[in-house]
């Protein structure tokens, strides 16, 4: 092995990579390692990930199509093209290693994303800066948001079209009368906390790791919710469904679904909307959770144009108009009255 090559492998193995990638990564190298043809491609798929252009036009078209499906749905601004080639350097050099394996690699309009392809389906992964389009065997189109994991089979054989969720996701599913489409929810190692099956609607699902709740939101059409040690709950167009996993409890109310499923937008407006609905929409932006002291008065209407800003001057923007301070400890922020 080349000392080049061996730098390759020593900088991968000093990175953060899922289970699944070093798995195939460590699998390649035994049966290939030595071979002058693998480091060859090695050094060849590993510039191509550091240097490979994005094609951003056509995921600008398919956000159209995919908004064009949702009721009351507004027009939003393309993706710039400089802000779509910023790609993070662990997630290039990931990229490159999935594609030595074998395994499909894909660059979306709003970041890298990874294919996996074990012996049974196929995982989809993005990185804790990146979001992404895809589109599963039946046409159902799936946008991941921040550092969340998708699993689904090759192929939707049998009488289900069955997938599992680790992170947040919008779902644009294809109707299919004959064969329902469910959601699998896993946080962690732990049973599915929440199980959601439709026959073709569009809807928001979020199941991060550390958190100890999912969270369903329905955009349109008509969705079954099973919660772990409760009875069926079916839900309407505007409504949310909470599962905490460690009370047992559920929580279901009428929300507006537009402050849950616009976060994939390279721009996002916020036009004079209350100030917790603006929380709400930086919550599924952003990737945190704000908790909100109870005398923070929350009927301020604000308008705000997100695009690519740092959480921080979002906030500091808010609190020249609001009184209010911040605080920021792990993946929560702390929102108390000034």
């Amino acid at each position: 092995m080349t000392k080049k090559t061996k730098n390759i492998v020593s900088d991968f193995a000093n990175n953060d990579m899922p289970a699944e990638v070093q798995e195939q990564f460590r699998c390649w190298l035994d049966e290939h390692a030595g071979g002058e043809a693998a480091e060859e491609q090695l050094l060849e798929e590993w510039n191509a990930a550091k240097l490979g252009p994005v094609n951003g036009a056509a995921y600008e078209q398919s956000f159209e199509r995919l908004m064009q499906s949702m009721p009351a749905a507004s027009s939003a601004a393309a993706p710039k093209k400089d802000r779509i080639a910023r790609l993070a350097a662990s997630w290039r050099r990931m990229a490159a290693v999935a594609a030595v394996c074998g395994v499909v690699l894909g660059l979306g309009a709003l970041g890298a994303r990874l294919f996996l392809k074990p012996e049974n389906g196929v995982f989809v992964v993005t990185g804790e800066d990146s979001k992404g389009r895809f589109v599963l065997p039946d046409g159902t189109q799936v946008w991941l948001n921040y550092d969340s994991r998708l699993y689904y089979p090759e192929s939707f054989d049998g009488n289900l079209r069955s997938v599992r969720l680790e992170g947040e996701a919008l779902f644009n599913v294809v109707r299919d009368a004959s064969k329902p489409f469910r959601v699998r929810t896993r946080n962690g190692f732990e049973a599915s906390l929440m199980e959601v099956e439709v026959l073709g609607t569009v809807f928001d699902l979020k199941c991060y790791e550390h958190l100890d709740y999912a969270e369903l939101v329905l955009v349109s059409g008509s969705v079954k919710a099973t919660c772990a040690g409760q009875l069926p709950v079916t839900l309407c167009p505007d409504e949310r469904l909470v599962a905490y996993r460690n009370s047992k409890k559920i929580d279901y109310q009428a929300v507006d679904a537009n402050n849950y499923n616009k976060w994939m937008f390279e721009t996002q407006k916020l036009d004079e909307m209350r100030l917790d609905a603006v929380f709400v929409n930086l919550e599924h932006r952003y990737n945190v959770e704000f908790d909100i002291a109870d005398d923070v008065g929350l009927e301020a209407r604000l308008t705000l144009s997100l695009r690519s800003e740092p959480l921080e001057e979002i906030l500091d923007a808010i609190a020249l108009v609001v009184p209010i301070r911040y605080e920021s400890s792990g993946g929560t922020i702390f929102i108390t009255r000034r």
